[in-house]
């Protein structure tokens, strides 16, 4: 019974080894499993205008993406930034509003770009909001030794306590003058003699007296590495520290010694000082706009500027103006006559507070005429039409429902004009047409126009000739072979071109056949050097240059560019700019005239290629506004010329006369009609008031003499200023000296007053003798300039109010100091102000402008209309306090908000006044290239690289050949795309694409052909209850292993196109819990893209994959063997 005991003990202590054993298997593969969804620590910071993210490096880990949310749990689906990110660390500046919290999560990228690792969620709240880049400036600070006083950008400040000195070849001075220039702190501690220098990026920097050591954020380092003579020290009690390692830690830009003059000079980086800026915007009647323009100029008569743009009668000039300053504000339109003809502007408020001026205008009749413009189409797509006349674009238009270009009649007529389609992508042809409009609506004037394609994809490549054939094909071209860069071995050429048999290269004048005859037959390797420009997608040579004895051809190639002359009239040259810009709008060259009068760019740009040169003066309208045109290269030059209209100021003279008996003492004011003073003067030598030329003309003005002991018997005169100089216009006055004056006073309720003009009459002459709106007392004074004794009318002006009474008489008796005291009541009508928004045409799609009231709360939210402008109409409480917030996800606005505080309501049955608003914005778009590869090409990989060669894509195909980056790489740029196949030689190794067309609009698309070993395919199907372990091994002939196959998610066992085709393989199932129908099958394997499909069937062991289901089979056996023992 022992024994028997002994051995049953023995057989359960193995099982139960077993058992462990195979329970630590289990787990191990339950704790591989977990690890494969990995998770990393990440902490988040918030700082001013920014958040500081870092996280915990992954292995395996190639890159990382980061996603940001408002709030926990709110991540966008779209990462933080355009590409995953190297670092480990992450500063985000991207529109961040202070106050509220952010959150982050991070997920790791391995090579194939596949996130296979999450961090946990971080928030962090930034302590301010991020702000728009400021413009730098220089500080210049100069010390001279032994002068206590210093220089700060020239301007001298001091006196300091000490004087610099020299000391061991070094600078020392008090260093609180440098620090505290510079935005820092400094701190002194006394007991331990140590000079702490906080700068304002948060650098702590520490000097010890007599100590040749100091740190930065704690590290030590050495004053002087040449002299550790050099130490701070105390001299008259006060501390001095070297100049130059101080101004070195400072981040000073440069530091200079001069020393014939003994000065130190550091020049630092700061932000510039704001730039105060002004607006004035003017209101027109709509009548009056059609052709008008807006001349600005200051008051030394300097051209300000030019305004064309409006909406709904407003002209603004925005805020460009510099401010304060005085500036004359002339519509003008030979059409028109405006009143008053301009007026004075004294811009005192800076912006967002702005100035807005008003004229009347009447115009002769105006008839339109209309344009349609049609073209096939091919042509229309991306195309705008844009119509010039005399002063510039009058109308541009993209194509209507009908399929044409249709200005309606919005033309004045008749009229000369001229028409000029644009599309960077297409040639018109002609480029422009001029049209004169004599028969007016219903008329119709049709202008048409034909197109071809632009060559934008055009390459430039150097070769040797190989052959070619012996005559033109039906098109007149010549086949040419061509090796690339004159490279010796397979293939023997690399690309057919279509050489027109009578293009002639550009240097020795030969046509391609002349000079492949210069050359035995087959050429040698190496000779036939040729410069070649032709299109990739007709094959088609543009332009090609013959070097026979280059040898080796292609390092020595002289390359050339092209060359745009711009010719336009003497007047238009002065103060005039002429800017090329390429096709992605940057800009190629840009220049003044030279000694002959023209714009020249030399041959400096790149060609051939397209430009668009644009002529810019503030004085002058230049007719067409640009020209584009296509570039070939030198010597071809491509000449552009322009007409334009300066505008002169001219001027004009009033001489006021009056008796001898009222000039002393006496003052003149001219005044505009708005009562902006242009001019006052006293009595000259010749016993005469005269202006001079000085004033605007023509104009309308306001002459009032004062004098305290004097009445004139006409307060003011009203002047209509026609006739310029050399002619003028005089005027007289009559007086009556030690004359009384009176006083009158009108009062009303404060929403009354607004808007409110007080008219007063003589009621003996029924003549106006005063009128005036509400002073900053809300009173309207007319102060002691009243004939007194006399009898008036008073007479309350306001749209939208009823007064009561409508108007009062009074007689007055009493003259000054006493004061007459009129009360108005009224009732006034609920009043609405208006509000525009522009932002740049590029922002306006999924655009959104929010307006919040002065609680905060939001009001209205706006869509762009068809103009692109976001409109409030007449809808908004007034007089009130708005912020402007525009929105769109891909756009960052400049100023992010905006406060505008609408005083000026609409009024019923007038032009309503709008209050324009601008933002400046930038805006990120993605674009998305698909590439093609023929599906004997596969399995394989596309790369995409940007222009500097970063890696930024590593594609895989959809199983039929086609890679796609989807919407998210940056539009527009400038990729190279390059597949890789272990078993394939692609042709063209890489591309290089211009992806110019943006989604949703459009996508880059390149095709690759390729030369590949071919591979077979062999897809194995077990049926049965075979456990996922299962694996197909396959030999060939010679029993060597050439591939392991696993079970897929498909369930089951694929080699792709990876083993060679057109042998005999062995395909044998392998799992030792298992038996199959066949131990193997010899197969012949066809070649991809045929699939060659293999079945077994298997019968296992019962089993099942689960780990659960293992561990309870094991716990069964176990208490059967527990059974055994004790039963």
């Amino acid at each position: 019974m022992g024994c028997l005991n002994f051995k049953k003990t023995k057989t359960f202590l193995s099982l139960t080894f077993i058992l462990i054993i195979i329970l630590l298997i289990s787990s191990n593969q339950i704790f591989i499993k977990a690890q494969t969804n990995q998770t990393f620590n990440l902490s988040a910071k918030g700082y001013c205008g920014f958040v500081y993210l870092e996280w915990d490096k992954v292995e395996g880990a190639d890159r990382y993406w980061i996603y940001r949310g408002i709030g926990e749990g709110n991540e966008e689906s779209m990462p933080l930034t355009d590409f995953p990110i190297k670092e480990n660390f992450y500063k985000d500046t991207k529109n961040l509003i202070e106050g509220k919290k952010y959150c982050y999560i991070v997920k790791a990228v391995d090579v194939n770009a596949k996130e296979f690792a999450k961090s946990n969620e971080a928030c962090a709240t930034p302590t301010c909001s991020s702000e728009i880049p400021q413009e730098e400036c220089k500080l210049i600070l100069q010390f001279q030794i032994g002068n206590t006083y210093y220089w700060v950008n020239g301007v001298q400040k001091g006196p300091m306590l000490t004087a610099p000195v020299l000391r061991w070849d070094r600078t020392f001075l008090i260093i609180r003058h440098v620090v505290e220039e510079v935005s820092g702190e400094i701190f002194w501690d006394g007991v331990n003699q140590i000079v702490t220098i906080i700068t304002k990026e948060g650098k702590k920097i520490e000097f010890q007296i007599g100590n040749k050591m100091y740190k930065t954020n704690g590290v030590s380092k050495q004053i002087d590495p040449y002299n550790p003579n050099v130490v701070p020290f105390i001299q008259n009690g006060r501390t001095l520290i070297p100049l130059r390692v101080t101004g070195d830690e400072l981040n000073a830009k440069e530091i200079n010694w001069y020393g014939d003059k003994n000065i130190a000079e550091l020049i630092f980086t700061v932000p510039c000082p704001e730039k105060l800026k002004g607006r004035i915007d003017v209101l027109l009647p709509e009548n009056c706009t059609n052709g008008t323009y807006i001349d600005i100029v200051d008051m030394n008569k300097k051209p300000i500027s030019v305004i064309k743009d409006q909406k709904g009668g407003l002209y603004s000039t925005d805020c460009t103006l510099p401010c304060s300053g005085s500036y004359i504000v002339t519509p003008i339109n030979p059409n028109c006559k405006f009143t008053p003809s301009y007026q004075q502007v004294d811009l005192k408020d800076c912006c967002p507070a702005y100035q807005r001026v008003e004229f009347k205008c009447e115009c002769e009749e105006i008839k339109n005429g209309r344009i349609v413009v049609k073209m096939p189409q091919e042509c229309i797509k991306g195309t705008k039409v844009v119509i010039y006349d005399a002063f510039g674009a009058v109308w541009d238009g993209t194509v209507n429902s009908e399929g044409v270009f249709d200005t309606g009649c919005t033309l004045k007529c008749p009229g000369e004009y001229t028409v000029v389609p644009m599309n960077t992508h297409l040639e018109f042809i002609p480029e422009k047409q001029s049209v004169t409009l004599k028969e007016c609506c219903p008329s119709v004037q049709v202008v048409e126009f034909q197109c071809r394609e632009l060559t934008h994809f055009v390459q430039k490549i150097c070769a040797c000739l190989v052959r070619m054939t012996e005559k033109p094909d039906s098109n007149g071209n010549y086949q040419v072979y061509i090796k690339l860069n004159c490279k010796e071995g397979e293939p023997t050429y690399d690309l057919e071109l279509n050489f027109p048999q009578s293009l002639l290269d550009v240097i020795n004048s030969y046509t391609i056949l002349d000079y492949y005859n210069k050359f035995p037959h087959p050429l040698p390797a190496g000779l036939g050097c040729t410069g070649i420009v032709y299109e990739p997608a007709t094959k088609n040579v543009l332009e090609w240059a013959a070097f026979p004895d280059k040898k080796p051809c292609c390092e020595q190639i002289p390359t050339q560019g092209g060359k745009i002359y711009v010719k336009m009239s003497k007047e238009c040259i002065e103060g005039t700019i002429v800017t090329v810009y390429d096709e992605t709008g940057g800009v190629a060259w840009s220049g003044k005239a030279n000694e002959e009068g023209a714009f020249d760019t030399g041959c400096t740009l790149k060609c051939p290629g397209v430009y668009k040169v644009v002529p810019e003066n503030e004085k002058c309208n230049f007719s067409p506004v640009s020209h584009v045109v296509k570039v070939d290269c030198c010597p071809s030059q491509t000449f552009v010329e322009f007409t334009c209209d300066c505008v002169v100021q001219s001027k004009g003279r009033i001489i006021v006369e009056m008796p001898e008996v009222c000039l002393e003492g006496t003052i003149v004011y001219i005044f505009t009609e708005d009562k902006v003073e242009v001019w006052q003067g006293k009595v000259n030598e010749q016993g005469i008031f005269d202006t001079g030329c000085i004033l605007q003309c023509p104009g309308k003005y306001i002459i009032q003499p004062k004098n305290e002991k004097c009445t004139f018997t006409q307060i003011y005169q009203v002047v209509e200023l026609d006739n310029c100089c050399h002619e003028f216009k005089k005027i007289g006055f009559e007086c009556n000296c030690e004359a009384k004056k009176g006083r009158i006073v009108v009062s009303m309720p404060k929403e009354c007053s607004e808007g409110t003009i007080i008219h007063i009459i003589d009621s003996t002459t029924n003549k106006e003798v005063w009128y005036g709106k509400a002073n900053s007392d809300g009173v309207f004074d007319t102060e002691c300039n009243l004939a007194c004794p006399g009898i008036y009318i008073i007479r309350p002006e306001n749209k939208t109010c009823t007064f009561s009474p409508a108007e009062q008489k009074i007689q007055m008796q009493s003259c000054c100091p006493e004061v007459y005291n009129i009360d108005f009541k009224c009732i006034c009508q609920q009043q609405k102000g208006r509000l525009q928004i522009k932002i740049p045409r590029e922002c306006v799609p999924n655009s959104l402008a929010y307006i919040y009231n002065s609680s905060g709360k939001l009001v209205m939210t706006l869509w762009p209309n068809s103009e692109g402008w976001f409109d409030s109409g007449c809808e908004l409480p007034c007089p009130g306090v708005y912020t402007i917030k525009p929105y769109n996800p891909n756009c960052k606005f400049y100023p992010e908000t905006q406060i505008v505080e609408v005083k000026n309501c609409c009024v019923p049955g007038t032009t309503p006044f709008i209050y324009t608003v601008e933002f400046k914005c930038e805006c990120t778009y993605k674009g998305r290239i698909d590439v093609k590869l023929p599906t004997n090409c596969l399995p394989a990989k596309v790369e995409i690289y940007d222009s500097k060669g970063n890696l930024l894509y590593r594609l895989s195909d959809d199983g039929n050949g086609y890679f796609t980056t989807g919407c998210t790489i940056p539009c527009p740029g400038t990729y190279t795309i390059k597949p890789v196949g272990s078993n394939c030689t692609f042709k063209p190794e890489s591309k290089v694409l211009n992806l110019v067309q943006c989604c949703p609009n459009g996508y880059g698309y390149v095709e690759f052909e390729c030369s590949c070993i071919q591979m077979g395919r062999i897809i194995v199907n077990i049926t049965g209850n075979c456990p996922t372990d299962t694996k197909v091994e396959i030999y060939n002939m010679n029993n060597v292993l050439v591939t392991t196959l696993t079970r897929t998610a498909q369930g089951n066992y694929d080699s792709y196109c990876t083993i060679p085709c057109n042998q005999t393989y062995r395909v044998k199932p392998v799992n030792p819990k298992c038996k199959f129908d066949s131990a193997y099958k010899d197969v012949r394997l066809p070649c991809c893209p045929q699939v060659l499909n293999v079945e077994f069937k298997c019968s296992c062991l019962n089993t099942t994959n689960g780990s659960n289901n293992l561990i309870s089979l094991i716990k069964n056996i176990f208490l059967k063997v527990i059974n055994i023992f004790t039963g």
